[in-house]
């Protein structure tokens, strides 16, 4: 499916209804996702940050993106599931469900897995490098660390 069609059919499908739009959206996604990783969806959604959990997994994933961009510094369009390469969009649906499996909160998550990678000097960091497994014990741990109340 190329990008520009995905693009015009969402396009196309927000103008119609929300309804329309949630069916365009899981054809769009089991066009491009494998069954395997779908089902692990509902399990995924049980366990979405607070502030997205009204979300549908490809808004939430539209979301995973947008935060992506905006920490790495770089065009919202390169992690837009609207206009993102096939390839691009499998990545942002594994990682945002491997995020969502910690029960990290996405933003903090994605600020922090960047500033690790960066600090270890890491140069093409993308949605699988986010979700490394030094990565995800890095940021859960700071997690831990930000959310513990403080002991005496």
């Amino acid at each position: 499916m190329s990008d520009m069609y995905r693009a015009i059919e969402l396009c196309c499908a927000r103008c119609e209804s929300a309804a329309r739009l949630e069916e365009v959206e899981r054809e769009i996604a089991e066009m491009l996702i494998d069954d395997y990783v779908l089902e692990k969806d509902e399990e995924c959604a049980g366990l979405r940050p607070l502030e997205s959990a009204s979300l549908t997994d490809f808004q939430a994933t539209e979301e995973f993106g947008r935060l992506t961009a905006g920490a790495l510094g770089v065009l919202q369009t390169e992690y837009s599931l609207q206009t993102c390469a096939d390839s691009r969009f499998r990545a942002l649906w594994k990682a945002r469900q491997a995020v969502e499996l910690t029960g990290i909160p996405y933003a903090f998550y994605i600020k922090e897995a960047v500033n690790y990678l960066r600090n270890l000097s890491v140069k093409h960091i993308n949605p699988t490098s986010l979700t490394r497994r030094h990565v995800q014990l890095y940021v859960m741990a700071r997690f831990v660390e930000e959310t513990a109340p403080n002991r005496v």
